[in-house]
């Protein structure tokens, strides 16, 4: 596990959390799963000095619930985590649009040179509810 986690490295989490002031660094699973929560929340075409960072999955939301609907969110989804987090093994991305206003994007992944596999649920709002 140590080697796995060298492998890694480590880095701040996304959101970024504070103890007493000073940032926490994450290493091991909770960094990557932090790296593809940043990934699936950024929109492309919107960060400053790197506009290809990101996903366009948040741009499907305004789709029919449909298969095409699916196979499109999880094409993309695939594809931008592919792209930006090359630590791990995508093994399944799998879509589901819970309510007109919701997606739930479930990946299930491996971290490269190891056997240790991990499963992250990531949702897509239309709106936020205060």
């Amino acid at each position: 596990m140590d080697n796995v986690n060298k492998f890694i490295g480590g880095g701040l989490a996304f959101p970024i959390k504070l103890n007493a002031g000073v940032p926490v660094i994450e290493s091991g699973s909770n960094l990557i799963s932090s790296s593809i929560k940043m990934i699936l929340g950024w929109t492309s075409g919107t960060r400053l000095f790197n506009e290809r960072f990101g996903s366009l999955v948040n741009l499907v939301l305004e789709e029919p619930n449909d298969e095409l609907l699916r196979s499109l969110a999880e094409d993309v989804a695939y594809d931008a985590i592919a792209n930006w987090e090359r630590r791990i093994i995508i093994q399944d991305v799998r879509v589901q649009k819970i309510r007109e206003d919701k997606l739930e994007l479930d990946i299930v992944y491996r971290i490269k040179g190891s056997n240790i596999e991990n499963s992250l649920t990531f949702p897509y709002y239309k709106t936020l509810s205060i």
